[in-house]
C-alpha cells in the first residue's frame, strides 16, 4: 500500500528572482519535449504549445520546475497533486459586536427587503464547486448561499464556481488502515465532473496518442502531454474568474475584506447578528412596536 506525503513550501522571491525562474522553467520546458493543446470545440486538431505559453508567469514556472524534474520519476516518486499561488495574509474573524454600529448590522435585514435573491432559491439540493486550483467539492445545500457558507470552512467560493447537480452518486470503501477512500463515481456523476471541471484535460486524454497507449506503454511525450494538460486545468481559471459579489452592507464589506470571504457569506453572518440584535430587543411581554 502506497504512503502519501504532503509537502508545503513557501518561496520568497523578488522581481529579479522571478524573471530568472521563468527563464529557467522555459528552458527546461523546451528540453523535456513539447506539449500539445486541442484546437476547436471537438478537440480533433492539435497544435504545439510554446514555452512562453506554457510558462507565462512565476506560478507556472515553479510548477514546471517541480513537476518536470525527471529525477523524481526516476526515483519512483509519483506526484499526486501540485498547486501554487501567490499567498495572501488573512485576519482572524470575530463576530460583529458593539464596535459595529447597530445601524450597519440591522441594515442587512433592510437591504434584503422582500425581493428573493437568486442565491437563496432552491435548485437541486446538491452542488458541484470547481475550485480555481483544479480541485472540486460536492456539497449538500438548500441554496447557493447555503453552499457558499458551508464551503467557507475550506476556502472562499465564488457563486460562479457552483453548478447544481441533478444526480450525485459516490461510492466509498473502508481500507485495511481504517480510512475511508473514494472507490468510484456513478457514471452520470463522473460525466458531470469531467464536463464541468476538466473539459480540456478530458479532450487530451481522449486524443489518439493517449487513448491508444496503456499506462505502462506511455512514452515520455504522452506523459508530458498529460502533465501539461493537468497543470493547465489547475491554473486556467485563476485569471478567468468573475468578481465575487460584494457584500450588501458596510459591515458586510468590512467583514469580507478582513477575512477574504465571499460577499454572500459575509451577508449571511451579518444578517444572523442582526437577527440576534432584533430578538434581544423583544420585551418579555411581546413584540416591540
Amino acid at each position: 500500500m502506497k504512503k502519501t506525503y504532503k509537502l508545503e513550501l513557501e518561496v520568497a522571491l523578488d522581481e529579479t528572482d522571478e524573471q530568472r525562474i521563468i527563464t529557467a522553467a522555459r528552458i527546461h520546458f523546451r528540453s523535456t519535449g513539447h506539449a500539445e493543446a486541442p484546437i476547436g470545440e471537438n478537440g480533433q486538431n492539435w497544435r504545439e504549445v510554446s514555452a512562453e505559453e506554457a510558462v507565462p508567469d512565476t506560478v507556472e514556472a515553479i510548477i514546471e520546475l517541480i513537476c518536470g524534474d525527471a529525477t523524481l520519476e526516476d526515483a519512483g516518486i509519483e506526484l499526486v497533486s501540485v498547486s501554487c499561488n501567490e499567498s495572501k495574509s488573512g485576519t482572524a474573524w470575530q463576530e460583529p459586536d458593539g464596535n459595529c454600529a447597530e445601524a450597519q448590522v440591522l441594515g442587512a435585514v433592510e437591504a434584503d427587503g422582500q425581493d428573493a435573491s437568486a442565491l437563496d432559491e432552491f435548485e437541486t439540493g446538491m452542488y458541484l464547486c470547481r475550485w480555481p486550483n483544479g480541485e472540486f467539492s460536492l456539497v449538500r445545500a438548500e441554496s447557493r448561499r447555503d453552499a457558499l457558507v458551508q464551503l467557507d470552512e475550506w476556502a472562499e467560493a465564488n457563486p460562479s464556481n457552483l453548478v447544481p447537480m441533478d444526480i450525485c452518486m459516490v461510492d466509498f470503501r473502508l481500507n485495511s488502515s481504517g480510512k475511508i477512500e473514494l472507490k468510484q463515481f456513478g457514471e452520470e456523476t463522473e460525466w458531470i465532473i469531467w464536463d464541468h471541471c476538466y473539459p480540456e484535460l478530458d479532450r487530451a486524454l481522449s486524443s489518439v496518442s493517449v487513448a491508444s497507449s496503456s499506462d505502462r506503454q506511455r512514452t515520455r511525450k504522452v506523459r508530458n502531454l498529460i502533465r501539461r494538460a493537468v497543470n493547465h486545468e489547475r491554473t486556467r481559471l485563476w485569471k478567468k474568474q468573475s468578481m465575487c459579489p460584494e457584500a450588501k452592507t458596510e459591515a458586510g464589506r468590512k467583514l469580507q475584506e478582513q477575512l477574504g470571504m465571499a460577499g454572500p457569506v459575509a451577508d449571511y453572518y451579518i444578517e444572523k447578528s442582526a437577527n440576534r440584535i432584533l430578538e434581544s430587543k423583544i420585551p418579555e411581554y411581546g413584540k416591540p412596536n
